[in-house]
């Protein structure tokens, strides 16, 4: 049996009648798995956060809690949450877009406008998709008004020196305002906190040496080194 990959929505609306209009299209899309119907924004906050949709269906105007206010409380948890907003009202559709709206529908609902607003979405979630599995194999650092974006592979190590984080690779040495606990967080398996101000790609990993009660790090064609703490001695490499 084919898989076919389900795109999980929520839908806000506080009007019966246009909710069932809504449920009634997407249950005709075997790719869209409704999770939660809400009928006011602090629900749809609520349920946003819990289930964690791939989109929403939303009316601007909703009691509690406004269309528009609710999803910015959403963002703050969620930045990358795909909306389509649905309203009887076009004056809203600047601050929609304010907040990344995808699409912004506006009554009465036509089946077209419809599924052209959720191919829109898709296309959205692919793209996000996409850069998230680039993200996973480079890394963005920021250094004055610059961003360079280089491969994690490359990277030897990571330097705290005094405010800065140093980060080292064989042809150059970036340095940001970026913290090292910033990058202990997403830069994978690889790197290992070997000392308060050290992470170490063990990839490129030459030979270590003891110095004193600390220990060097050589990497392979490379004169910088960088030091393991007899702690960080004991947790990552002793029992190696």
């Amino acid at each position: 049996m084919i898989s076919i990959e389900k795109y999980k929505v929520i839908v806000g609306e506080d009007n019966v009648h246009h909710m069932e209009i809504l449920l009634l299209f997407l249950e005709d899309l075997t790719d869209i798995e409704v999770v939660a119907e809400v009928g006011d924004g602090e629900e749809l906050v609520k349920q946003t956060l819990k289930r964690k949709p791939d989109f929403l269906l939303v009316d601007i105007s909703m009691p509690k809690i406004d269309g528009l206010s609710a999803i910015k409380e959403c963002m703050k948890v969620l930045p990358h949450l795909k909306v389509i907003f649905i309203t009887g009202y076009s004056e809203y559709a600047v601050d929609a877009f304010d907040v990344s709206a995808i699409d912004y529908i506006v009554k009465p609902i036509e089946s077209v406008r419809l599924l052209r607003a959720i191919e829109k979405v898709k296309q959205a979630i692919h793209a996000t998709n996409s850069n998230d599995l680039e993200s996973a194999h480079r890394l963005s650092i920021k250094q004055g008004r610059c961003h360079y974006f280089i491969d994690k592979i490359d990277i030897l190590f990571l330097e705290k020196v005094e405010h800065a984080v140093h980060i080292h690779t064989k042809d150059k040495i970036l340095k940001t305002t970026e913290t090292l606990e910033h990058f202990d967080k997403m830069i994978g398996k690889a790197f290992l906190r070997t000392h308060r101000s050290y992470i170490v790609n063990t990839q490129h990993l030459d030979f270590i040496e003891r110095s004193g009660k600390t220990f060097l790090v050589h990497f392979k064609d490379y004169d910088k080194h960088a030091y393991v703490s007899s702690q960080g001695w004991k947790k990552h490499f002793k029992e190696r």
